[in-house]
């Protein structure tokens, strides 16, 4: 999956130095999943690769700070994140990628993904108008980031072992992400839709929640 994702940044122009960055973040981040989850072929496993390739093959991206940062991100699972400091931390890689790239991380939003945390639907309803409020205000490289690596978690949600998670992307996608994707790229845009009207109504039973 290296392999590929460099190939596509390089056929989209990065120079060696982005991409011998852009690598070193992949390997980082995998790092972290190797020890962590039970196997390679787990679905999260290749998320940084897969949201990088979003940015670049739907979104054009070819800032390297943007796409570093979108193989570092993790918005679901805390104990895959990369840590902050450390000689292979994500402080250290985002310095390197410069560019407000360090801005931008601190600036990644955290959504409830867990749909058995604590609180009623309203409660949720509520933190995801503040945090598509929070999103669409945030600079436009976090937008991106945030929306494509939300994508890659909705495209696997499907195979998510309990209902309650399976719920919650579908309301997180209807309420959040297809609403912010109009004002991030006409192709998330079309891809959200999609989602929201094939997939999301078969892991919500109550469509109109």
């Amino acid at each position: 999956m290296e392999e590929r994702l460099l190939r596509a940044a390089s056929e989209r122009g990065l120079d060696r130095g982005a991409l011998d960055l852009l690598g070193r973040s992949f390997r980082c981040a995998v790092g972290v999943r190797a020890r962590t989850l039970p196997s390679d072929h787990h679905p999260a496993f290749l998320h940084p690769a897969r949201t990088a390739l979003i940015l670049l093959d739907d979104v054009g991206e070819t800032r390297p700070a943007v796409l570093v940062l979108g193989v570092l991100a993790e918005s679901r699972s805390p104990e895959l994140r990369v840590p902050a400091e450390g000689p292979a931390g994500a402080g250290t890689l985002l310095r390197e990628a410069g560019f407000g790239a360090q801005t931008w991380w601190d600036a990644l939003p955290q959504p409830e993904w867990d749909g058995s945390a604590p609180g009623r639907d309203d409660d949720f309803a509520d933190a995801d108008a503040r945090l598509l409020e929070e999103l669409v205000t945030a600079p436009e490289p976090v937008r991106r980031v945030a929306l494509a690596e939300a994508l890659d978690h909705l495209r696997h949600a499907h195979r998510w072992e309990r209902e309650a998670d399976r719920i919650r992307a579908a309301r997180l996608a209807r309420r959040v992400f297809g609403p912010l994707s109009a004002r991030v790229h006409p192709q998330l845009e079309r891809r959200l839709a999609w989602w929201n009207g094939r997939v999301g109504p078969t892991l919500d039973p109550d469509r109109a929640t």
